[in-house]
C-alpha cells in the first residue's frame, strides 16, 4: 500500500465506526449514560450546597434530598456493569488485533509446555492427538531420550508425583521420631495443609526411589537440590489422625511449536540456538547468545500444519509459586477427566531453582522456504512469564478444606475433619445448619 491508501484506510474505519457503531458499543453507552441520569440527582442532593455567611446577612441554597435511594442503587449498578463490559470489549478488540496481526506472518512460533505425565508418556510414543495445536508433527530430537528415560524408570503408567507413607496417632508421635519435623508456614501457600513438615535423607530417599523414576534418576546422579520433602496430614477421609506423605518434583517438558500460516506449503530448513548437552541435572538459565545451526528435518508443512519441537525436559520446584492467566482458559474433555489449556505466566523466587534433566535447546530463529524465497523470522527466548501451558484435572470432588486471603493466601483446616465417623445425613444437617447460620 502506498501512503495515500494507508491514510484513506484508516479514515474510512473510522468513519465507518461513527456511522455504523457496533451495537455492543452502543449498548455500553447506553448502559452507562441511564445509570449516570439515575444517580445525578442523588449526587446533587448531597454535594450541591451553597452557603454565604456576612456579619448581617446569611444565604444558603441547597437541594433536597431525594428520599428514594432505590434508582441511585440501580444506577450505580448500571454504571458497574458498563465498566466491566467496557474493560471485556476492549480486552477482546485487543485479541483480535492480534490475530489480524498474525495474518501477515508466513510462521506461527508459540511455546507449550505439557505438565501431564500421561500426556508426556503419550507424546513420547509419537501420539500427538491431545497436543493442544492441530495436525502437528513431532522433531524427535535428543531431549525426548531423556523424557524418555524417566518414563521407562516410573514403574507405572500414571504418576501422582507423591507416596503415601506410615500412620501416626498423633504430631508429637510423629515429632518424638523425626525432632527435625516442623510446623510449616501457613502463609507461604507451600504445603499449607501439612500439619508438620520435614526433609528427607539420603538414605530415605534411597529407600523409596523404587517408587517413582524421577526420584530414582535424582538419587542416581546425587543431586543435592531439594528434590523431595514429606509432611503429616488430619487424613479425615479415612480417620486418621496423621498420615505421611512423601512429596517428589513433578515433570513438565517445554515445546517449540512452528506452524505455516499461509496459504501454501512451506518448507523448514533449519533452526539457529543453541544445544547444551549434558546427561544430568542442571539449574534452569534462560536466554541464549549465540546462534549455531540446529539440525532438523527439511519438513513441508502444508497450510495451517505445525511441528512441535521438544527444548527441555524441566523439573519445577517443590514449593508453591505464582500463577497469572494472561487470556482465557479453554477446557475440554469428556468423562472424568478435563485437560485445560491456559497462556499464563509462571514466577518463581529464582528461575535457577527450576532444574532441566538431559539437553536443552534455545532457539533464536527458523529459517525456512516459502516460494521458491529463503526466509527467516527471529524467535523470542523461552520464557516462563509468557507461555502457554496444558494439564489434566479430575471432574470430582473432594474434602472441602477451608481458606482465608488476606495479604497472602492461608490455610486454616479441613471443613468436615470432625465429621469423619458421622452418618452422612448428620453431616449434610451439619452442613445445612452452618449455611443458615452464613446467611443471619
Amino acid at each position: 500500500m502506498s501512503k495515500s491508501e494507508v491514510i484513506f484506510d484508516i479514515f474510512s474505519k473510522k468513519l465507518n465506526s461513527l456511522v455504523n457503531p457496533k451495537f455492543q458499543n452502543v449498548f455500553i453507552k447506553s448502559l452507562f449514560s441511564i445509570g449516570v441520569l439515575l444517580i445525578t440527582p442523588k449526587l446533587i442532593s448531597i454535594l450541591a450546597r451553597f452557603e454565604i455567611i456576612t456579619n448581617d446577612l446569611i444565604v444558603k441554597i441547597e437541594f433536597l434530598e431525594s428520599s428514594d435511594t432505590t434508582l441511585s442503587i440501580i444506577g450505580s449498578l448500571f454504571v458497574l456493569v458498563s465498566a466491566w463490559l467496557f474493560k471485556n470489549e476492549r480486552n477482546f478488540e485487543v485479541q483480535c488485533q492480534k490475530l489480524e496481526e498474525l495474518k501477515d506472518e508466513e510462521i506461527v512460533v508459540n511455546y507449550y509446555v505439557c505438565e501431564d505425565h500421561e500426556r508426556l508418556v503419550e507424546i513420547n510414543s509419537g501420539d500427538l492427538s491431545n497436543f493442544p495445536v492441530a495436525n502437528s508433527i513431532l522433531h524427535r530430537n535428543s531431549v525426548m531420550k531423556y523424557l524418555n528415560k524417566i518414563i521407562a524408570s516410573h514403574p507405572r503408567s500414571y504418576r501422582h508425583a507423591n507416596y503415601r507413607g506410615a500412620c501416626y496417632s498423633s504430631v508429637e508421635e510423629y515429632v518424638d521420631k523425626y525432632p527435625d519435623a516442623e510446623k510449616p508456614n501457613k502463609g507461604d501457600g507451600s504445603f499449607s495443609y501439612f500439619q508438620v513438615i520435614r526433609n528427607l535423607s539420603k538414605d530415605e530417599l534411597k529407600g523409596i526411589a523404587k517408587e517413582d523414576g524421577l526420584l530414582q534418576l535424582m538419587v542416581e546422579h546425587d543431586i543435592e537440590y531439594p528434590i523431595a520433602i514429606v509432611g503429616g496430614y488430619e487424613d479425615g477421609c479415612c480417620g486418621i489422625d496423621l498420615q505421611e506423605e512423601f512429596i517428589f518434583r513433578k515433570i513438565w517438558v517445554s515445546f517449540l511449536v512452528v506452524t505455516n500460516n499461509t496459504d501454501k506449503t512451506l518448507q523448514l530448513k533449519e533452526l539457529t540456538g543453541e544445544t547444551f548437552e549434558s546427561d544430568t541435572f542442571h539449574p534452569l538459565k534462560l536466554g541464549s547468545s549465540k546462534e549455531k545451526s540446529i539440525d532438523i528435518p527439511n519438513v513441508m508443512l502444508s497450510q495451517g500444519q505445525s511441528m512441535v519441537v521438544p527444548l527441555a525436559v524441566l523439573i519445577p520446584p517443590l514449593y508453591a509459586f505464582k500463577r497469572t492467566e494472561l487470556s482465557p482458559t479453554v477446557g475440554e474433555g469428556n468423562g472424568e477427566r478435563v485437560q485445560e489449556l491456559k497462556h499464563e505466566s509462571i514466577y518463581l523466587d529464582n528461575v535457577e531453582d527450576c532444574l532441566f534433566f538431559g539437553d536443552k535447546i534455545n532457539v533464536n530463529k527458523v529459517v525456512f522456504e516459502h516460494r521458491k524465497k529463503v526466509m527467516s523470522s527471529s524467535v523470542r527466548d523461552f520464557d516462563l512469564t509468557n507461555m502457554f501451558t496444558y494439564n489434566q484435572h479430575w471432574q470430582c470432588g473432594s474434602c472441602p478444606h477451608l481458606f482465608y486471603r488476606s495479604d497472602s493466601l492461608v490455610y486454616v483446616r479441613e471443613v468436615l475433619a470432625k465429621c469423619q465417623n458421622a452418618k452422612m445425613s448428620k453431616v449434610r444437617i451439619a452442613l445445612l445448619f452452618q449455611m443458615k447460620l452464613s446467611n443471619l
